[in-house]
């Protein structure tokens, strides 16, 4: 089982990127990479999750293992990573859809551990893994199973103002200085973003806003660095290295990556470092290229945890029911850790 972390630049700037793998009951950090454009984005998708039913979509040799593949050849050989913009919200007006009204005493946790539903020919469920017996492509070619968490809205509905999400990262996280930027279909990056989305959904990833754990299959999630982290890492307001001098950025994105580096392996999923992180630079531009590899891999690291543990150590930020919030969105976090 892999799992990919974009931290999608939403207008026009580079992406960080991140793939993680699931060894040996611990995970492993694969690749961190940049991206420029968005076909270069999905080209690198494609190298570590081939899609053998997209047109053109050549796989690496694959060896199949008990629960999941193994790619043995085509890995990528770049190592720098990614970016995401800062935007300025471009429209604060409330939605002038009908979006249900959330009760903002608790985030969107459901009642009970979701079943399964049956699948169709437009939304296929995830399915108990095969100890015997690995996936199969229809044109008979193994499918490596697969997580993508992507830190972008990647479902907008609304016209205008702000998502349900959007607001209950705000009553969640706003206290921590951990809300996030408002979306809807006026805003400059929505095209961008909902294409995004829409293009891992060809290639067999869909939104998952109810999961049950551990089992085979492919889903993408939106999820937010900054809650994730609160969390994960037990804070009381974010680590602030995005605005500053290059001096305060800098000693904020050591301390992220000291955090990433001393608590992550002793979490559950832990993710073993078998290679060093890129060290923190001097200079605003390189200092942003790493930046963006740390969001990418929080947002493979949340991927994997949604996975391994559903809702049960997971907050869903999203409207009542798994169906209504693959239409309003939704945000994946880490519940705090126990």
């Amino acid at each position: 089982m892999r799992f990919l972390g974009i931290d999608l630049g939403w207008r026009s700037q580079p992406t960080g990127l991140c793939c993680l793998e699931w060894q040996d009951n611990t995970l492993r950090l694969l690749d961190l990479d940049r991206r420029d454009s968005i076909a270069e984005v999905l080209a690198w998708v494609d190298t570590w999750v081939p899609s053998p039913s997209l047109p053109g979509t050549v796989p690496p040799s694959l060896s199949v293992s008990a629960d999941s593949l193994e790619i043995l050849s085509g890995e990528s050989s770049e190592a720098l990573a990614s970016s995401d913009a800062e935007l300025i919200p471009s429209d604060s007006k409330s939605s002038s859809i009908p979006i249900p009204s959330p009760d903002l005493s608790s985030p969107r946790l459901f009642s009970q551990q979701p079943s399964l539903e049956q699948p169709s020919s437009q939304q296929p469920s995830l399915e108990q893994p095969n100890s015997q017996q690995p996936r199969i492509s229809s044109i008979g070619t193994p499918l490596i199973s697969a997580g993508i968490a992507v830190d972008a809205p990647t479902l907008i509905s609304n016209p205008t103002g702000m998502r349900l999400p959007d607001r209950l990262a705000h009553q969640y996280f706003g206290r921590y200085h951990a809300g996030c930027y408002p979306a809807n279909l006026a805003s400059p990056f929505a095209q961008r973003t909902l294409e995004f989305g829409l293009s891992l959904e060809q290639r067999g990833f869909f939104h998952a806003p109810e999961i049950c754990p551990q089992q085979s299959g492919r889903f993408q999630i939106e999820v937010f660095p900054h809650p994730a982290t609160i969390h994960l890492f037990g804070l009381e307001r974010i680590i602030k290295y995005k605005k500053g001098r290059v001096a305060e950025r800098r000693a904020e994105l050591s301390r992220l990556r000291d955090l990433i580096l001393q608590v992550l392996p002793t979490l559950q999923p832990a993710l073993i470092f078998d290679q060093d992180l890129p060290a923190i630079p001097s200079t605003g531009e390189a200092l942003k290229a790493v930046e963006d590899q740390l969001d990418s891999l929080i947002c493979a690291y949340v991927a994997a945890h949604w996975w391994y543990w559903g809702l049960e150590r997971n907050w869903v930020l999203g409207a009542e029911t798994p169906e209504l919030s693959k239409t309003t969105g939704y945000i994946v976090v880490p519940a705090p850790v126990p």
